[in-house]
């Protein structure tokens, strides 16, 4: 443990980190002013600073209060709730404290206001308060679970999904610890950190996606007909990654489209069909009815004949109408159905055909 004594860390205004922080950032983290063996360059690269608390021996407690309630005023409470629960398990804790002092000892100074925190400390309030808490050092950062049996994956995904359970304090080499904030803040009340993946989910997120593009390609180039990036997409999800799976769905997928197609043009020929002996019936009746409401002729001489206009046939005219229909609705099929051959020609840039020849070298 420290030395009471410790030489106090100085402290400066928050503004003023903060506003160095951001002029610092501006070119970090590829600048040559960046250093991973310094924190606050650790911390700025990643959009961070470290707010200063007073160096007094409670300094990792104010952090704590800091990160917990907005203000550092809370410390003396946490203090003692990190002291009863290592009382309250001894058998966590006690194997760690030095041989040169004993348990009932070590707990009661830690009680001592003044007395500068750990590790220790940091477990017990993570446990006690069902907190995650990140400590940043020089060019690392790592997580101290509140349940003891996650694993750095666990802790990483549940603080993904709940940032707000994730508290971020800073330690120096000095041994001081300070609350961690965002730049752009806010500087007071609850320090809102937004989630930020690790350099080991970064390289995780890249290899991924290399692997599923060329899982993409394979697909693509196994499938007898054209088929979308965005259908191979969820194929794959859907499949848990499997490439066969994936392939065997989609296949299916078009047998099944292909078997509806046929089923429905048989269908709409049925249709079409009836539809065409209706109007040609309906207008049958309709001549009959015109023929039998017509009024009778008169009689004329022989010498004054009347030209009568001959009444155009129905039947005929709306058979006409019906099949004319018909050839336009056949021809802006063919057009979408050539429409939808021209896309699906190119997945993601390539030809299909070519990503075919070109996959027949691979070795799966």
């Amino acid at each position: 443990m420290p030395p009471k004594g410790r030489r106090q860390a100085p402290s400066s205004s928050t503004q003023r980190q903060a506003k160095k922080a951001v002029s610092f950032t501006e070119s970090a983290p590829g600048s040559v002013a960046y250093d991973p063996n310094d924190l606050s360059s650790t911390l700025q690269a990643q959009g961070l600073y470290a707010k200063d608390v007073l160096g007094d021996g409670n300094c990792l407690f104010r952090a704590l209060s800091d990160q917990c309630y907005g203000e550092v005023s809370h410390y003396a409470e946490i203090r003692e709730k990190c002291v009863e629960y290592m009382k309250a398990y001894e058998d966590d804790f006690k194997c760690f404290v030095g041989e040169d002092e004993e348990w009932d000892h070590y707990v009661r100074r830690m009680a001592s206001d003044g007395v500068y925190g750990d590790n220790l400390e940091i477990v017990a309030f993570a446990r006690s308060y069902d907190r995650d808490v990140k400590i940043y050092q020089p060019g690392l950062a790592y997580i101290v679970s509140s349940n003891p049996s996650s694993t750095p994956e666990e802790s990483a995904a549940r603080a993904k999904e709940n940032p707000a359970n994730l508290l971020h304090i800073a330690y120096y080499s000095w041994e001081h610890y300070a609350s961690v904030r965002n730049i752009s803040g806010p500087h007071t009340g609850p320090p809102e950190i937004a989630y930020r993946p690790t350099v080991e989910e970064k390289k995780e997120t890249k290899r991924k996606a290399k692997v599923d593009a060329v899982k993409e390609k394979i697909v693509l180039a196994s499938l007898s007909h054209p088929v979308g990036v965005e259908a191979v997409r969820r194929a794959l999800e859907d499949a848990g990654g499997s490439v066969a799976v994936a392939v065997e769905k989609l296949q299916q997928a078009e047998a099944e489209k292909e078997a509806s197609g046929l089923v429905d043009g048989k269908e709409e020929e049925r249709n079409e069909a009836l539809v065409g002996s209706a109007v040609i019936a309906e207008a049958g009746a309709a001549e009959e009815k015109a023929k039998d409401e017509e009024p009778a002729k008169e009689e004329v001489k022989p010498a004054k004949p009347v030209r009568t206009k001959p009444v155009a046939a129905p039947a005929v005219k709306a058979a006409r109408m019906s099949a004319a229909q018909r050839k336009d609705l056949a021809k802006k099929k063919q057009k979408e159905q050539a429409k939808l051959k021209r896309q699906n020609e190119f997945v993601n840039g390539e030809d299909v055909s070519k990503i075919a020849d070109a996959m027949k070298t691979v070795h799966i």
